[in-house]
Order: structure tokens, then sequence, then C-alpha cells
């Protein structure tokens, strides 16, 4: 019997394939009810245990539920939209651009206090811890029995909505999360720290609970029962080598390779960050897929205008970058290529 794993990449990634989720749904009636494990990291965590703990066994009434999942992530778009106010705290250095408050009520509003051992769902979010430089992994696929270290930190006492302030809590953008212990507080901050894209972390656990918790022999039977559906998003080939010319004419970008802060830094603003953000995606997907045949894993990252899509939730009205959400999502949807290959793999891979 077949586990399927639905794995999210954060920022707004999640925002465009929550959108796509309802296509799958739609052209493959029974794909959420078929999800046995649900996994995210930072916004796609939001996403992740949203669905794992409202999806059902009907078709119609999980339609019902990706669209209030798409409503849960554009609420979340104007509580990091910037405003002065917001700026002028920034700008003391001391406090992040946004408060955790409005955050916390808007997931609240979506998400409750229902603890992660209690959600019907199999769900995986994603936090890394500032004190201990550890993954920290909110589940309730818990291991039987304490795994030898070096390992996660396992979280499966927590709220459902205490896993999602955790697995969000994006440096500068939002305060830290604290977890009390009987052992002291724990500092966590947003999951995409420790990997941006958590297929292989979603994999690598399910196949050792499935497996009942060995610590890390080979599982190559429960890998074996696996299919692994990795949604995301990349750069197209314009707009990476936007990034990589930067301010520099072409002409000039590689003749001196002798670069200083000034070539990769004002120079070339985004270059270092989206090689560090979308080198880790595809690293990971390279893992998968020397990990899981074809037919088992099916890594979907529709190129799409990530840099437009952040500066609209700085700058814009949230109508604005809704609206351009889901033009970008009915754009990809219509592309026969692409709606073929996706359909063609549920078909035989998710049922």
């Amino acid at each position: 019997m077949p586990t399927r794993i639905l794995s999210f990449d954060g920022a707004v990634a999640a925002a465009l394939q929550i959108r796509l989720v309802l296509r799958y749904e739609q052209a493959y009636p029974g794909f959420l009810a078929n999800t046995d494990v649900f996994a995210g990291v930072s916004n796609g965590a939001l996403m992740a245990l949203y669905l794992g703990q409202h999806r059902t066994q009907d078709h119609d009434k999980n339609l019902g539920v990706i669209q209030d999942a798409i409503d849960f992530s554009n609420a979340v778009i104007p509580i990091f939209q910037l405003r002065l106010w917001k700026l002028l705290r920034f700008a003391t250095g001391w406090l992040p651009l946004h408060g955790s408050c409005t955050y916390a009520k808007t997931l609240a509003k979506y998400l409750d206090d229902t603890p992660l051992s209690q959600v019907s769902s199999n769900v995986l979010a994603l936090s890394f811890g500032v004190k201990d430089w550890k993954p920290h992994i909110f589940t309730n696929m818990e291991p039987p029995s304490p795994p030898s270290p070096p390992s996660p930190v396992y979280h499966g006492d927590v709220s459902i909505v205490e896993a999602a302030m955790a697995s969000s809590a994006a440096p500068l953008a939002l305060p830290l999360n604290r977890e009390e212990t009987p052992l002291g507080d724990r500092i966590l901050v947003d999951g995409s720290l420790a990997a941006t894209n958590p297929t292989l972390v979603a994999i690598a656990h399910t196949a050792d609970w499935l497996h009942g918790g060995n610590g890390g022999t080979p599982i190559p039977e429960e890998l074996e029962q696996l299919r692994v559906m990795s949604l995301g998003a990349s750069f197209s080939q314009q707009a990476r080598q936007r990034i990589v010319d930067g301010f520099v004419p072409k002409c000039l970008a590689f003749r001196d390779l002798s670069w200083g802060w000034i070539q990769w830094l004002p120079l070339r603003p985004l270059l270092l960050a989206q090689m560090l953000y979308q080198g880790q995606i595809d690293t990971v997907d390279y893992e998968c897929r020397m990990l899981l045949p074809l037919q088992q894993y099916l890594r979907v990252n529709p190129a799409m205008n990530q840099i437009k899509s952040f500066l609209g939730l700085l700058l814009l009205p949230e109508r604005c970058l809704i609206k351009e959400l889901d033009k970008q999502a009915d754009e990809i949807w219509s592309d026969p290529t692409f709606r073929g290959g996706v359909v063609t793999w549920l078909e035989s891979a998710w049922s």
C-alpha cells in the first residue's frame, strides 16, 4: 500500500501552489483524500497543516477545504505589507518589521489549539532552533522511541497553531518563537533556514516512521512505498539572467572574476540570496530524484515571477497581489504540457 506525501515549499511559492492544488483536485478527484502526509515549511507549513487538519474523504467538501486554504493564504498577505510605522520600528534596529499579535490572531482564525497528536491526517512542519542549531520537526508521526543523537528535535505535544508559528517565524520579519519546556525555553525560527524545500525531510522522516523508528539504518522497502509530490516554484531563464546581470552590462558581467563586495552586493543585489535560496531547493530536488524513481516522485515547480510577487507582497495592495497570483495560476494550468504531465502522473501514482 503506497504512502503519498504532499510537500510544500515556503514563501510565495506556497501561495501559488495552493491555487494549483485546487486545480489538481478538480482534474483528479480524490487527490486530497488519497494524500497520507502533508508536509511544509514556513508559509508552506501553514498550507500543509490546514489541509491536514481539515481534509475529508469527500471530493466536493475537499474543494471547499482547498478554497478555504486559499482564503487563509490571502489573509496572511496584508500582515507582511510595508507601512511607514513598520519601517520606523524596523529602523530602530531592535525590532522586526512585523509584530506577532496580528499574525497570531490570523493563524488562530484558521487553525486552532488542537494538539498535533489529535490531527486525523499525518502532518509535518519544519522549524529551526536558534540555541541548539538543530532542525525541529513538528509532527504527529513521532518515532516510537527517542532517536539517537545527532537527530532532529521532535514536537508532538503542541497545538497545530503553535507548530505553524514556529515554522514561519521569519528572521527580521517576525519575532522569534518561544516554546517553554521542562528542560528550558526553546527559541525557534522559520524552518526555511534548515530546508527551503522540505521534501527530503518529509521522505526521510516518513520512511523512518513507517519502519518503526529505526534511527537511520537503510530502509529500502519503506522508500518503495512512497509516492511524493513536491510543490514549489522556480525562476524563468530570463529572470535568472536578470538576477545574474544585476546592474552590470552583459558584455562586462564576467570579464573580471575577482569579485569583491561591490560586485556581489550593490551591483548584483539579489544574486547571492537567490543562489542560496534556489540552490538549496534544486539540490534537494536532485537528492530526491536519486532516491526515488520517476513513477514515485514528481517535482512541480513552474516558473513564476517570484521577485515581482515578493515585492507585491511588501508594496502592493493585497487585492493586486491576489489578482496576480490567480492570474499566474491560470496561465500555468492552461499550459497543456504542464497540465497533462501532472494529471498523468497523479493517475499512475496517487490512486
